[in-house]
């Protein structure tokens, strides 16, 4: 891809090729890149060009339509006297929220928690009391005897080998040594409003002895997870070691395909927040267009202080997740979590007998996201199950079939297609970043 002056036609920027590798995240294409103008590039009229490698080793090319720059409009002296005023606020706001203690506003010990306890239950109990209700509750006394509970908390885990070499952190493409990421955590988390978040989704499949520094609870137990004969390139990511600074969080969501999850705290403490199947609008979210999976997920941190002190009614179920607590998330509950301190957990969705009706529905509505692939996923549990467990498949599942994205398209017709999805990504990340 290529920069060029619109009157000269010369080149004025060239980028890698490794640009045009996109990585697919749900029916969105994510370019590995932070700035797509430079700041070299002088004032004038530039297009982009994008071009496209045939299999007959033809070249096709298409260009954007022009757009201007003036100067380079990031730095300060060439701002507009009103975004000079907005970026002083800008300012000001963040280092208020810097300075807000988490710990005061919602504190460990005094946050009143109304999100029933259960301690030590058995599988029959827990699942007559929660599973087969489906009611969201905190589990206490399952993880005394927990190793990770000694070998997780971040001083011990930077120094095992196995990953602390590299670990991928929020949205970077290469991986951060745990030593370096529990040093953000000292030196730099504190003053940033939107602090580094790890998600560990492969771990245990490199380091699967890392399964033995924590026990599953038997009315968890994956031998009764339907998601369990998945190919593996078919199912969800379902299993993750989250380490989390103080201030981050997750807004407003219900867990993917509608699964079943649990959340156990190894160290630091989290606030949760906790809603019903038949709360439709959470307060403060907006656009989820009627889907669970389309809203725009509110940040955590910006609504337990712009939305939760002027709720009256309609109130969330809540409590302080301690290390040592398990966390039951039913299948179709929102949830919101912020972290209280750096925190450090372990946590899996799936799909038993009492969830697996609503991970249906959901598959089969969402069944035109990810290319297809959630469509398949059900077209797979459909063949896996529908005869020993007809009770859970409808009449019209029998005959559905997922979704082909883009079939029947031409070679040239499907690379014009997605030269077109780039220019548009480029052009609008282009005006914004202007």
């Amino acid at each position: 891809m290529e920069i060029l002056d619109d009157k000269s036609r010369e080149i004025v920027h060239s980028y890698p090729a490794d640009l045009l590798l996109p990585e697919k995240r749900g029916e969105r294409t994510i370019y590995e890149k932070n700035a797509i103008v430079p700041d070299t590039l002088k004032s004038g009229d530039h297009k982009l060009r994008v071009c496209a490698m045939m299999n007959d080793k033809n070249k096709i090319c298409n260009e954007t339509d022009a757009f201007h720059i003036e100067g380079d409009q990031r730095k300060d002296e060439n701002r507009e006297p009103h975004e000079k005023r907005f970026m002083k606020r800008l300012e000001n706001f963040e280092d208020y929220l810097r300075k807000l203690n988490v710990e005061d506003t919602w504190p460990i010990h005094g946050t009143h928690c109304t999100i029933p306890k259960i301690h030590k239950p058995s599988k029959e109990e827990f699942t007559k009391k929660c599973m087969e209700p489906g009611q969201a509750c905190i589990i206490t006394g399952m993880m005394d005897d927990w190793k990770a509970m000694k070998k997780w908390p971040f001083e011990q885990f930077q120094h095992d080998p196995r990953i602390a070499d590299g670990v991928y952190v929020g949205q970077r493409s290469t991986p951060v040594s745990l030593h370096n990421y529990v040093k953000y955590l000292k030196e730099r988390a504190a003053n940033e409003t939107a602090p580094w978040v790890i998600f560990m989704s492969d771990v245990f499949d490199l380091y699967p002895e890392l399964r033995r520094d924590y026990s599953v609870p038997d009315f968890f137990s994956e031998a009764d997870d339907f998601l369990t004969n998945l190919e593996d390139d078919l199912r969800l990511d379902w299993r993750w070691i989250i380490m989390a600074a103080k201030r981050s969080g997750s807004g407003w969501h219900c867990d993917p395909a509608n699964t079943t999850g649990w959340l156990a705290l190894v160290q630091g403490t989290k606030l949760w927040g906790m809603y019903p199947p038949s709360i439709f609008h959470i307060p403060g979210v907006k656009n989820n267009n009627y889907r669970k999976r389309d809203y725009d997920m509110e940040d955590a941190f910006y609504w337990w202080i712009y939305t939760r002190p002027y709720l009256k009614s309609n109130l969330p179920l809540e409590c302080v997740q301690k290390p040592g607590d398990i966390v039951f998330i039913p299948s179709g509950w929102w949830h919101a979590v912020l972290n209280l301190q750096n925190t450090v957990s372990v946590t899996q969705n799936f799909c038993n007998k009492y969830s697996f009706q609503n991970c249906l529905v959901e598959l089969r509505e969402q069944a035109d996201s990810d290319d297809g692939f959630i469509g398949k996923t059900f077209e797979q549990l459909r063949e896996l199950y529908a005869e020993d467990y007809p009770q859970y498949f409808k009449e019209e599942d029998r005959a559905f079939e997922a979704p082909v994205k883009n079939q029947g398209l031409t070679e040239i017709e499907d690379k014009k297609r997605q030269i077109e999805e780039l220019k548009d990504f480029l052009c609008g990340k282009s005006q914004i970043l202007l």
